[in-house]
């Protein structure tokens, strides 16, 4: 029998850079994340106002420390309670580095917090 065919994220990890590699082909280590909030009213207290945050960050930084730096605009919102969401890549794990994920020299990401449980 035929292998399954591959997933789109197993498509994108094939395409990427090493993390080495890819720092190579900035200008300067340190890029640019644009993420964009969500507007809700529910949230209003951790500013979903639906603005757009712009980070500067040194591109070896891991997801989680994006989402640290992003807590001083949501009123200090947990770091656990939001994922970061690419286009192409889909929601990232805090365990990887930008570098790793090759996203630079400019990256806008989706700010999406985190529900628990289904629909009733």
């Amino acid at each position: 029998p035929l292998p399954p065919p591959p997933t789109q994220t197993q498509i994108n990890q094939e395409m990427l850079l090493p993390p080495e590699e890819f720092v190579a082909t900035l200008e300067k280590p340190e890029i640019t994340v644009d993420i964009r909030i969500p507007h809700d009213p529910a949230n209003i207290a951790f500013n979903f106002h639906g603005q757009t945050v712009t980070i500067q960050i040194d591109v070896m930084s891991k997801i989680k420390a994006v989402k640290e730096e992003l807590r001083g605009h949501l009123n200090g919102m947990n770091a656990n309670k939001l994922q970061l969401k690419h286009f192409q890549q889909g929601f990232l794990k805090d365990s990887k580095s930008l570098a790793e994920l090759n996203l630079g020299p400019v990256v806008s990401l989706d700010m999406v917090p985190k529900t628990r449980g289904g629909r009733r």
